[in-house]
């Protein structure tokens, strides 16, 4: 990969992440909740689905932990897939870009469920197939945009200004996730209400 040695270029590449990471942060915080209504007093039209439970609630535990462990043991493996894949592009670029396609067809996938009516096995099942995807592929993009940092920089400083700067994205998406959305669904529902 070439090197980049400006601090603009270090601050682009280490925004690249965020978008990535925000994906996944919805789908952790938001989005699996929203299948189901329990929990929420008010408000449900805007943080659910349909207004109803989507999943059955037992068995979408299940299978949340097992996409949950699935997503810790493949770290390792996808690492070792990206440093020893090659071609004329290199062993980085096609895994970030395969990764974060299919990662993307799993998020539709999971905006997706096959059945709007009420909670169904056949639902919960799909999504948390979807979710085992998302997680999988997610895990893939973000270990190989990872491991390029040692790559594209040359030095120390330029490692450290670029760690620098994707905690300081990691923060802001962090605000965007956990304050933001909440702040803008709150709007959203009060000029529906007024």
């Amino acid at each position: 990969m070439r090197k980049i040695h400006k601090k603009w270029q270090l601050l682009l590449y280490g925004f690249a992440g965020m978008g990535v990471n925000m994906l996944n942060l919805i789908v952790g915080s938001y989005l699996c909740d929203a299948l189901m209504t329990e929990g929420f007093d008010v408000d449900i039209a805007h943080w659910t689905y349909a207004g109803k439970t989507l999943v059955v609630a037992a068995v979408w535990s299940v299978m949340v932990t097992i996409a949950k462990i699935v997503d810790g043991l493949i770290d390792i493996p996808f690492a070792a897939l990206t440093d020893n894949f090659k071609s004329r592009w290199g062993k980085r670029r096609p895994m970030i870009l395969f990764g974060w396609l299919l990662m993307v067809l799993a998020y539709i996938g999971f905006l997706n469920p096959l059945n709007m009516s009420g909670a169904t096995m056949k639902n919960t099942i799909y999504l948390g197939i979807m979710l085992c995807l998302f997680y999988s592929f997610y895990t893939l993009t973000m270990v190989t945009y990872y491991a390029t940092f040692s790559e594209i920089v040359g030095d120390d400083a330029g490692r450290l200004s670029l760690s620098n700067f994707k905690t300081v994205f990691d923060v802001v998406y962090f605000v965007l996730g956990y304050a933001l959305i909440p702040a803008l669904i709150g709007a959203a529902t009060s000029l529906i209400e007024s």
